[in-house]
């Protein structure tokens, strides 16, 4: 069971860094929202903030997907040789 598992973690993680990724886009529209009615001047500050940040993200998550494809190779190497024992 616990290779089964080796296998879907790496793929869980690329698929929560996907949403991740997505999902930050649409929260910091409706938080500078309620700033525009008292100052419309600070609105914009906001917006260019955020932005940077989701931006290094996509950096990273393709570095860690070429990691985890060597794991599973490695894997099913020593199954081989201990049928060749028996």
């Amino acid at each position: 069971v616990g290779h089964g598992v080796e296998h879907l973690l790496p793929f869980l993680f690329i698929l929560l860094l996907h949403l991740h990724l997505h999902a930050p886009a649409p929260a910091p529209a409706p938080a500078p929202a309620p700033a525009p009615a008292p100052a419309p001047a600070p609105a914009p500050a906001p917006a260019p903030a955020p932005a940077p940040a989701p931006a290094p993200a996509p950096a990273p998550a393709p570095a860690p997907a070429p990691a985890p494809a060597p794991a599973p190779t490695a894997a099913p190497a020593p199954a081989p040789e201990r049928h060749d024992h028996e």
